[in-house]
């Protein structure tokens, strides 16, 4: 459900947390632990706060996609994975889209291709489906992506099979 400004502030109460507060406490702690759990934790908390765009504004303030992208490259798969979540909800905002591109975003999402996790695979491709522009394109609609996506629309999995299928046929005018 997305909500309103007045849900937040009823929610909030007049002493409580302001959201902003709330997610840069969150970026805060997420910097400062070691804790590999509490990490995940808290980006899965910032990915869940990422799929309302009322959140945006707030989530651009803080540069929380600076750590979405910052943990496409580390070791942990769920890490990884609720990451990807996260960039693949906010690349719809135009800021957003524009950050990804500038800051080699589509090459960390195009990386991910290559994980064994499922849902970290789709969303990367749900990611370069969304993020596809002029300015982007020739990034994207490389030839060793064309090859990946060939591969996985022989997926006995039929989300990936099917989403796979979908981008050949739109954007490299392919079908299997």
């Amino acid at each position: 459900m997305f909500q309103s400004h007045i849900h937040i502030q009823k929610r909030k109460g007049s002493k409580g947390t302001s959201r902003f507060q709330y997610l840069q406490d969150l970026v805060n702690e997420f910097q400062e632990t070691q804790n590999l759990e509490d990490k995940q934790q808290i980006i899965a908390n910032l990915a869940n706060f990422a799929y309302d765009p009322i959140n945006y504004n707030w989530i651009w303030e803080l540069n929380i996609i600076d750590l979405f992208l910052d943990c496409l490259v580390e070791d942990n798969l769920m890490l990884q994975e609720l990451a990807i979540g996260g960039i693949c909800n906010l690349c719809i905002d135009p800021r957003f889209h524009s950050y990804i591109v500038e800051n080699d975003g589509i090459k960390l999402i195009n990386s991910c291709f290559t994980s064994p996790v499922l849902e970290i695979v789709l969303m990367a491709i749900m990611s370069l489906l969304l993020l596809i522009s002029d300015d982007c394109r020739s990034e994207i609609l490389t030839r060793e992506n064309r090859n990946c996506l060939i591969e996985f629309s022989k997926s006995k999995q039929p989300r990936l099979s099917t989403l796979a299928n979908l981008f050949l046929k739109e954007h490299f005018n392919y079908t299997v």
